[in-house]
């Protein structure tokens, strides 16, 4: 049988309990497992992470295999779609560690303005065409995940 376990940092591990005489942790992710899967024959568990890996295990060893690294995710935006206006996206791994922006519109660049990979302040292009919806690809070159979200530009926002 295998379950989603709280470590004691209360953050989801699998756990895996085969013969009725304990439960034994199979994962230590940092982030915590969201979901978790035996194979059909009970010799490897598949698991998705809080960060969005995708992992092998062998449950007889706990030897784990990436089969997907960590994929980008987008939990919040705020702002809208406006040519030139400043949205702020927040999320997971938004930026590589060299600077390097995860995220287009419509196969453009979105200019960063500033943040980190969790929160990332990005202005919107001015070339952006409002005929449309935006796709906004989140996406890492090495990763099999991608978000896709959509967002109709609009010509102005105005605040009151």
């Amino acid at each position: 049988m295998l379950f989603r376990l709280p470590d004691p940092a209360s953050i989801p591990q699998l756990a895996v309990e085969n013969d009725g005489s304990g439960r034994r942790i199979l994962t230590n992710v940092a982030g915590g497992v969201t979901e978790g899967v035996l194979s059909g024959y009970g010799n490897s568990a598949y698991a998705a992470t809080a960060n969005g890996a995708l992992l092998q295990i062998d449950v007889m060893s706990g030897a784990t295999q990436i089969l997907s690294p960590e994929s980008v995710q987008v939990t919040k935006v705020t702002g809208e779609f406006v040519p030139g206006a400043i949205v702020q996206l927040d999320g997971h791994g938004l930026i590589t560690s060299d600077g390097h922006l995860q995220v287009q519109a419509d196969g453009l660049n979105l200019a960063n303005a500033g943040g980190n990979a969790n929160s990332l302040l990005l202005q919107v292009p001015w070339e952006l065409p409002l005929s449309h919806a935006a796709v906004v690809r989140a996406a890492r070159a090495d990763s099999l995940f991608e978000q896709v979200l959509t967002f109709q530009p609009r010509v102005a926002a105005p605040l009151f």
